[in-house]
């Protein structure tokens, strides 16, 4: 959740740009100017459309994440148990 509190304004930049038609009609010059239209159009408000949802599901993703490494580890290497094992 930390790191998408600190990334998300740049992860907002970079999907406008994803988002931005090629060739003619571009709306964006380049990095710093989408940082300025985004700014000037929507404040700084702008760049933290959509956090909370992202907030809601960081934790969840990334329990699963580790939960499902442990498991392929665990698979992997029958010696070691998964983390879920050993706090019962």
């Amino acid at each position: 959740m930390c790191y998408w509190l600190f990334t998300y304004p740049m992860d907002v930049v970079k999907s406008r740009m994803q988002a931005d038609k090629l060739g003619q009609g571009r709306r964006y010059q380049g990095f710093v100017d989408c940082i300025r239209v985004t700014y000037r159009e929507l404040g700084v408000k702008g760049f933290f459309r959509g956090l909370t949802p992202c907030l809601v599901r960081a934790f969840p993703t990334n329990a699963a994440a580790f939960g499902a490494f442990e498991y392929v580890k665990y698979l992997l290497d029958n010696n070691s148990k998964p983390l879920s094992m050993t706090l019962n």
